[in-house]
């Protein structure tokens, strides 16, 4: 019976915080990589661009344009992408969000690829947040592995 207290309390106490409304747009720069420290030059990072719309308080739909760098390919490809994201205030500093979207990356023939993020926003001011996240990537092509990594970036948000 505490815990379902407990819980009941949080739910309200996080409710308290504004949620970003609907009409709301942001523009966001986010790059990250992965690195095996033990085999030299197994370097690889994305930088993605995103674009969103709150079609309702806390709902965002993303388009993405990303440009990754990938070793077995041994080139750059760019990737293109529609995403929702979901925002969850914890403070008027800070918040979670939680995503996933689809892509197609021009990599290996053409490849689709569904990241998968959860991470931190830190507002600096009212319109303007830092973003921590960790990204999983299910890649749809047969034979290829499945990424974990760190992304980290700004986000804008404007009327």
């Amino acid at each position: 019976m505490r815990k379902i207290l407990v819980v009941l309390m949080l739910v309200c106490v996080l409710g308290l915080f504004a949620q970003i409304p609907a009409g709301t747009k942001s523009v966001a720069v986010l790059t990250g990589g992965t690195s095996d420290f033990l085999a030299e030059g197994d370097l690889q990072y994305n930088i993605d661009v995103n674009a969103g719309y709150f079609i309702m308080d806390a709902l965002e739909i993303d388009a993405i344009l990303g440009l990754d760098s990938d070793k077995d390919a041994g080139d750059m490809a760019f990737n293109l992408g529609l995403g929702l994201l979901y925002h969850m205030p914890l403070s008027p500093m800070l918040g979670l969000y939680g995503g996933v979207a689809f892509t197609y990356e021009t990599a290996y023939d053409g490849m689709m690829a569904v990241p998968i993020d959860v991470g931190l926003e830190l507002f600096i001011t009212q319109n303007n947040a830092v973003r921590i996240a960790n990204r999983f990537t299910l890649n749809m092509k047969e034979g290829m592995d499945n990424t974990d990594e760190i992304m980290i970036g700004t986000v804008h948000y404007f009327q």
